[in-house]
């Protein structure tokens, strides 16, 4: 079998919408890197159910973990001929997305990255009025600052090399 010529960044690739769109990569034959996913330390989950409801503990960043299993597991299961591997990555994390740009051109070469899905994500639910900063500060973080972040670097990636004087 020929090497991928094309290459996709997955974040929020172990699950839901994710996961279908590294599923249909690879099996396109696309070379495919995916990004674990996070979820809430047990303790917290027990804490918000002990109090009697629904667990409205909001995330703070020392709350959540990432899961590099989940992106193992997700990268196994992703359907050929197109390869894959999976990736720990906190989107919040600048130099963390460059690594996992490097890491996967290292594990492609050849395959040009022609996609980035920066599909990762949370929501939080609480009082925003009588809440704290941390209510809302994760989800901006993943979702806005972690996005930004991810197209900085899709974009360096995506350049052109500079041409020789």
């Amino acid at each position: 079998m020929e090497p991928p010529q094309r290459s996709a960044i997955v974040t929020g690739g172990a699950a839901g919408i994710g996961r279908a769109i590294g599923e249909r990569l690879a099996r396109a034959g696309w070379a495919v890197t995916v990004r674990g996913e996070r979820k809430r330390r047990r303790g917290v989950l027990e804490r918000g159910r002990a109090a009697g409801g629904p667990d409205r503990t909001p995330l703070s960043s020392s709350q959540l973990d990432l899961d590099p299993a989940a992106a193992a597991a997700a990268a196994a299961a992703l359907p050929g001929p197109g390869p894959a591997r999976g990736a720990s990555l906190d989107v919040r994390d600048d130099g963390g997305y460059g690594r996992v740009f490097a890491a996967h051109a290292a594990a492609f070469p050849g395959a040009r990255l022609a996609a980035v899905f920066l599909n990762a994500g949370v929501y939080e639910t609480g009082d925003v009025v009588a809440g704290d900063a941390s209510t809302w500060r994760t989800p901006l973080d993943v979702n806005l600052t972690g996005v930004i972040a991810g197209v900085r670097h899709a974009a360096r990636a995506a350049a052109p090399p500079p041409s020789p004087p």
